[in-house]
């Protein structure tokens, strides 16, 4: 039963964005409670491992959102999105869980802000002081 309350789910971004975004959300999801395992799947996508007790897929794609990544928005990938999330609502008010239980998006910011994000500017140093 338990098994069946861990969803993976793939996680698209924007072609149009820079392609380290991936990793970097890779980065920024590991260690977040209710999330099991990030595991990169190519420059633009994401493969996450959740419990559905203390996360849903938009939960995790609005932080996501908020802190600046760019989520593919094709027809399809928003069709697939929408039954997901809709799927995942019907399961968690079958379980009884709370809509507040979720985790929620200040711990997201939390854990990016304590990331270092020094390394992933590739301008020299004498460039990013510039205006």
């Amino acid at each position: 039963m338990r098994e069946a309350l861990i969803k993976q789910r793939n996680i698209c971004f924007c072609r149009l964005a820079p392609s380290s975004q991936g990793e970097s959300a890779c980065q920024l999801l590991q260690g977040i409670e209710g999330i099991s395992k990030v595991e990169l799947l190519g420059e633009y996508e994401i493969l996450v491992s959740y419990d559905l007790h203390y996360l849903s897929i938009k939960t995790i794609e609005e932080a996501l959102n908020e802190l600046g990544y760019k989520i593919e928005s094709s027809l399809l990938q928003r069709l697939v999105r929408a039954l997901h999330t809709y799927s995942e609502e019907c399961e968690r008010t079958n379980l009884g869980v709370d809509p507040g239980q979720q985790v929620s998006l200040k711990l997201f910011i939390n854990r990016y802000q304590q990331l270092d994000h020094s390394c992933r500017d590739q301008r020299p140093d004498y460039w990013r002081d510039y205006h």
